[in-house]
């Protein structure tokens, strides 16, 4: 049997940011499963230069996954913008959906137990 992502997934809500390296996001509609049983939940961060619009940014099939210090890295050179190639880093990961999460607190799983990433 195959089985792909989800068709739709809502994205989350912002929290009020608490301070200016952590913000939190909180999840009201879970992924259906219509596609086949969801294993693993994976939060990704894409960080961007203020002057790059997130409407500009490529498909996400399109965007490369890698660590936190290659995203920032090439994310920040004026070729990332031109060449509309941006990096995306896995934050936190997840077994079941979790309701809330604080990006940037040290903890990467949201409160709920990760995955293991490979």
């Amino acid at each position: 049997m195959d089985f792909s992502q989800p068709s739709r997934i809502e994205p989350p809500e912002t929290m009020p940011r608490a301070n200016i390296s952590s913000f939190g996001l909180r999840f009201t509609h879970e992924p259906l499963e219509t596609n086949g049983p969801i294993d693993c939940y994976y939060l990704a961060v894409l960080p961007l230069p203020a002057n790059v619009s997130i409407d500009a940014l490529a498909p996400p099939e399109q965007i490369v996954m890698d660590t936190f210090d290659k995203a920032l890295q090439n994310n920040m050179l004026p070729s990332a913008a031109a060449n509309n190639r941006f990096f995306a880093y896995i934050a936190e990961s997840y077994l079941r959906y979790p309701e809330y999460t604080v990006v940037g607190d040290g903890r990467t799983s949201g409160g709920v137990e990760p995955c293991n990433v490979q």
